[in-house]
């Protein structure tokens, strides 16, 4: 199912394309017109625009693309009859995607809206994958040789969640106590329409083990733990749902080998499906947070030992002094 916007108001566009778009399954949304104070819309836009020829006198192709953030955004103008070459040749020119008859044959402008539709998803594809290789650029940079590790990872989910476009993104820390593991949310960074779980007191000192054991099993392993939630096992699925979440990525961290937690993602609004090029380049960003970690330690560890040392030749001198 495929999200359309029409410029203009319902009245504007015959009735029988609207319905013929929607019984296929699609969700159709009249939006207003651009104005010089339109500004930029903030939330997910549109996978197809269809724009009435009478609108576009009054904006630009390009204002429309910059007005959504989406570059390659399909843009069909709708002609009112089949006798408009020299315009249609116009709109082609002047950056529409391509065009359809409000008046002409039901199959072909479904046709045409379908193949939009592929190609949008496509190039949708390449600009979320190069989105998140600059924010995996930009977490490792933000990581790197900075002596505040932990006071980063604020930063980092930030940058994560904007790339991604998640609900939430978050870090959690592992302890183990006497063989039993546990592990409390210490990071997150949320959508603006979502429910922040960070205070949640069900999620701090989690008997992680044994309270989501199949996902302790994969995360411990050194995997991914990803899925539809809804076609999860038990009890993950039950425990994930009444977070609203939809779908869930979670990722490892070690540190020295030890389990020390995971970062996740949650989407409470979309079936989200993870490419494989995405899982690899989010697995980079869970290990460049592994790599700071164990810097981290080494760098406590080296700066105990010349404390250590240091106090050791004071006394020593002392000694001799005496």
């Amino acid at each position: 199912m495929a999200k359309i916007f029409i410029t203009g108001e319902e009245k504007t566009v015959p009735d029988h394309l609207v319905q013929e778009i929607r019984s296929h399954g699609h969700t159709v949304f009249f939006h207003p017109l651009l104005t010089e104070e339109s500004g930029t819309y903030e939330e997910p836009g549109p996978e197809v625009l269809l724009v009435p020829a009478d609108n576009i006198c009054r904006t630009t192709f390009r204002d429309i693309r910059n007005y959504y953030n989406d570059p390659v955004l399909p843009v069909l103008v709708i002609l009112p009859a089949n006798n408009c070459a020299e315009k249609t040749a116009q709109y082609l020119y002047d950056g529409a995607s391509d065009f359809i008859y409000a008046q002409g044959d039901k199959n072909e402008w479904l046709a045409r809206i379908e193949t939009h539709l592929a190609y949008g998803e496509k190039k949708h594809m390449q600009r979320m994958e190069q989105r998140f290789e600059y924010a995996v650029a930009e977490c490792a940079s933000l990581l790197a040789d900075n002596e505040d590790t932990v006071g980063q990872f604020s930063s980092v989910i930030s940058v994560l969640q904007k790339a991604a476009g998640v609900s939430r993104v978050y870090i959690f820390m592992n302890t183990l106590q006497n063989d039993v593991w546990y592990t409390s949310q210490t990071h997150e960074s949320c959508a603006p329409d979502a429910a922040p779980q960070i205070n949640n007191p069900d999620l701090q000192n989690f008997l992680f083990s044994e309270g989501a054991p199949n996902m302790f099993a994969v995360l411990k392993a050194n995997r991914p733990y990803v899925g539809l939630v809804d076609e999860l096992n038990e009890p993950e699925r039950s425990l994930l749902g009444a977070q609203q979440i939809k779908s869930i990525l979670t990722l490892p961290v070690f540190c020295g080998g030890f389990f020390w937690g995971f970062l996740g993602f949650d989407d409470c609004e979309n079936l989200r499906e993870w490419t494989e090029k995405e899982l690899q380049l989010l697995r980079i960003t869970a290990e460049t947070i592994s790599l700071a970690l164990e810097r981290k330690n080494v760098d406590e560890r080296l700066s105990d030992a010349i404390k250590k040392n240091s106090h050791t030749f004071k006394v020593g001198n002392t000694e001799i002094k005496k």
